[in-house]
């Protein structure tokens, strides 16, 4: 069944979905418009774009290239923990194996350690001696 109103006229009453058209869209539909003046402000917008989009680009590398610092960083401290742990259970007899950047590190980290027990039990004789009797 069809209607005898001229396709213009069929057209009119039905309901057309329109969509927001983005940014790279509108830019490609100036620049398809063919007028000079319009074909520069869409390279000029499209320049615009890349600029934005390297900038992001950028932030984001250096964002990643920091969270890769403090993973490496992390994982030095906890193979130097692992290292620390496996001599004094017993699971390591030497440390022949290790390079001296983590001998050194092996080294820091132990007298840290030292540093931090004796200065709990300073704390925990003082609270000791601090006790009445």
């Amino acid at each position: 069944m069809t209607s005898r109103r001229p396709p213009a006229e069929r057209r009119r009453g039905r309901h057309h979905h329109v969509k927001e058209a983005t940014e790279k869209e509108m830019v490609i539909a100036v620049v398809s418009n063919d007028k000079e003046g319009m074909v520069i402000q869409g390279m000029e917008h499209r320049a615009t774009l890349l600029d934005d989009e390297k900038t992001i680009l950028k932030q984001q590398l250096a964002a990643g290239t920091a969270r890769l610092e403090e993973l490496r960083r992390k994982n030095r401290e906890l193979e130097i923990k692992l290292i620390i742990c496996d001599l004094m259970s017993g699971r390591r007899n030497n440390l022949d194996d290790l390079t001296m950047d983590i001998l050194q590190d092996v080294q820091m980290a132990i007298v840290k350690y030292r540093l931090e027990i004796r200065k709990r039990i300073r704390e925990l004789r003082s609270m000791d001696s601090s006790k009445p009797t």
